[in-house]
């Protein structure tokens, strides 16, 4: 991820600060997920609230934008007191075929959910981990008696798909790929990376993803020997 200066790194007592601004132009959208702490310079409790808000005015001042929140419509929406999702590792045997798990899909890792927020009263369930960051580990074992390489890739199972990953401490962004919809290709893939797995051994890749806001969700992780 980048790092990046909030637009306003002091904000006083009842007043509004902006952390950051996007101006976006005709037929563009843009997505983005941002990891950011509030801390107290006093060492009190805080009672504060986060917000996004827009305008069609490009000069407009957002810090005095505060009317209502929209009503909710089915997206997610809630507050959570942590923002990462430790999965349930995956093992992988080279020689095995492409095999693939599912994650963020809503069924089997379900964590963000309404009654859990801050104020479940005006949530709703975040079971595609939006903002969040996704922890998981790949075990790779090989047991022949040759170096093997195997491909990790990601592919959407629900639609088009987009967001970040980082593996050996560097974050790539996934591009944007969809699920298709012919039989001679089913769904797009974005390659992560080939890792080498030395004769009768495991080793461990962690990875760490994050979803682009927007995107359809559960994606595969896919483990192929190649």
């Amino acid at each position: 991820m980048d790092s990046t200066s909030p637009l306003d790194s002091t904000i006083n007592p009842n007043s509004v600060g902006e952390i950051k601004e996007y101006t976006l132009t005709n037929n563009y959208v843009r997505g983005c997920i941002m990891d950011f702490d509030i801390s107290s310079t006093s060492g009190q409790n805080m009672v504060y609230r986060v917000r996004v808000v827009a305008s069609t005015d490009p000069s407009a001042n957002l810090r005095v934008n505060q009317s209502a929140p929209v009503p909710a419509s089915g997206d997610t929406r809630g507050s959570w007191s942590w923002s990462e999702v430790q999965g349930e590792d995956i093992s992988y045997t080279v020689g095995t075929g492409d095999k693939m798990w599912l994650i963020s899909n809503g069924a089997n890792d379900i964590v963000f959910t309404k009654s859990a927020s801050y104020d479940s009263s005006n949530a709703l369930a975040n079971t595609g981990h939006f903002g969040a960051t996704y922890k998981i580990t790949l075990k790779l074992t090989n047991n022949t008696s040759a170096q093997k390489t195997v491909r990790i890739r990601i592919c959407p199972r629900g639609g088009i798909y987009g967001g970040a990953i980082k593996v050996d401490g560097t974050t790539y962004g996934i591009p944007k790929i969809n699920t298709g919809g012919s039989d001679t290709d089913p769904y797009q893939v974005a390659n992560v990376t080939d890792k080498n797995v030395p004769a009768n051994s495991s080793i461990n890749v962690p990875l760490q993803i994050m979803h682009a806001g927007g995107s359809s969700l559960g994606i595969g992780i896919l483990c192929s020997t190649i």
